[in-house]
This record gives C-alpha cells, structure tokens and sequence, in this order.
C-alpha cells in the first residue's frame, strides 16, 4: 500500500487507504493501552479512531470507483 502511495503520488486512492491503515494501527496501539482492567478512556478513543478509519477505507473505494459524491 505504501508503494504505490509513494510511486503514484496522483493516485488519491492510496494515500487514502494508507491513511486508513495507519489508523488502524495508532487506534491498536491505544485499544492495547488499555489492558486487563478494561479502562474507559483509551477504549472509546481507540473505537473511534478505529471507526474513522473504516469510513476512510471506504471514501477510498469510492474514489478509485469514481463515486466521489454521496
């Protein structure tokens, strides 16, 4: 995914789902954060940028459908 982010700097498609990756990660990380006593603040933070992620992984198939409206 990076690759092609990288090479294809036109293609908004990639640079997308790039972006939705790495968010996946990041709201990973912070969902690992909050361990064994289940504490509240990193969980809803990591649930939302889990969430936006999700909805950047389908604005990206939506450009490289050419949907670009809803």
């Amino acid at each position: 995914m990076a690759a092609v982010a990288v090479t294809c700097r036109d293609f908004v498609p990639s640079r997308i789902r790039l972006t939705s990756v790495f968010l996946t990660f990041i709201g990973g990380i912070v969902l690992s954060i909050q361990g064994n006593e289940g504490a509240f603040w990193p969980a809803a933070i990591g649930n939302t940028i889990i969430i936006y992620s999700f909805c950047l992984t389908w604005i990206g198939a939506r450009y490289f459908y050419g949907k670009k409206e809803v």
